[in-house]
């Protein structure tokens, strides 16, 4: 396991969100008793829950909170900590989660996919023609846009789900990217605060694409001023 590059973490007054990844993916270092959450799955499925455990318990400790189980509730969300939110994201390849104070953010998301274009008929169903279109002039050096796009949109979700314990669909949440790693979400439904802007950053790490959004608390520890303003192409 190791850090994520803090290129990719939203900056605040002593660090106030943490990530790990691992591309190492094993069935190690369940807690009782997160075994039996995946009790039925396939070795890979339990393999990949394991290794985001383990990078949120690195994350936790970063914050100087103990390891301790991460479960799920009835919608599968992760629980956290009092005091606590983060996000876990996982896939063939790589795990990864991110930590944050709850007095500092109101909710931070990651999520990883492979760094491969996304077949047409996804593109078509998960981004907007004004997404689609704001792509028009990317280059695919750049890595690939559609996925990044789709990775942020999860992201928000992980950010949004939780607290709200309500649901958005691909098309209300708009996503701007830059080829600097800027990222900007645009939701169609305020979160508790009333905002409706998320920020954060993309990057390539290895063979994935890795997003991070967060919603820093209006006077904690993270700034609004840390983030970018919206991005162009």
């Amino acid at each position: 396991m190791r850090p994520l590059d803090r290129a990719l973490l939203p900056h605040g007054d002593a660090g106030a969100v943490h990530g790990w990844l691992t591309d190492r993916i094993v069935e190690d270092g369940l807690l009782p008793p997160e075994p039996a959450l995946v009790a039925g799955a396939v070795p890979g499925r339990r393999a990949q829950f394991a290794s985001a455990r383990r990078c949120a318990r690195a994350a936790l400790e970063d914050l100087g909170r103990p390891a301790v189980p991460i479960l799920h509730d009835g919608r599968r969300r992760p629980r956290w900590p009092a005091g606590v939110v983060g996000s876990l994201t996982h896939c063939a390849g790589l795990a990864a989660a991110v930590v944050a104070p709850s007095d500092a953010c109101l909710g931070v998301g990651v999520d990883a996919e492979p760094a491969v274009p996304l077949p047409d008929d996804v593109v078509e169903l998960v981004l907007s023609s004004a997404e689609r279109r704001r792509l028009a002039t990317w280059r695919r050096s750049r890595g690939p846009a559609e996925t990044i796009v789709f990775s942020a949109k999860e992201s928000a979700f992980k950010i949004f789900s939780p607290s709200t314990d309500g649901w958005l669909d691909p098309d209300q949440v708009d996503v701007a990217v830059s080829a600097d790693g800027a990222v900007v979400a645009d939701l169609a439904r305020p979160l508790p605060d009333g905002r409706t802007r998320l920020s954060g950053r993309w990057a390539v790490v290895g063979r994935h694409v890795v997003t991070v959004l967060a919603a820093p608390v209006a006077g904690g520890r993270l700034g609004v001023r840390d983030f970018p303003e919206e991005p162009g192409i």
